[in-house]
């Protein structure tokens, strides 16, 4: 067998591109298949990290109270 063909760089980049996404494709089929059964999905939050010069009120959702 020659491993110099069949270890390619581009064989390489595809199959750790594959690997890294997997994790993303499987909560977005998981999401699709619980729509499709008319399930609710779980609630979502974004964490913001304090610090990087955006006033918290600022970036704050509407409807929703803000607490200092």
């Amino acid at each position: 067998m020659n491993y110099k063909n069949y270890f390619s760089r581009r064989r390489f980049i595809q199959s750790l591109s594959l690997g890294a996404s997997t994790p993303i494709l499987g909560s977005m089929l998981n999401r699709i298949a619980m729509g499709a059964q008319g399930e609710i999905a779980p609630m979502r939050f974004l964490f913001v990290v304090e610090g990087n010069s955006v006033p918290p009120k600022q970036v704050h959702p509407e409807g929703i109270p803000f607490i200092e």
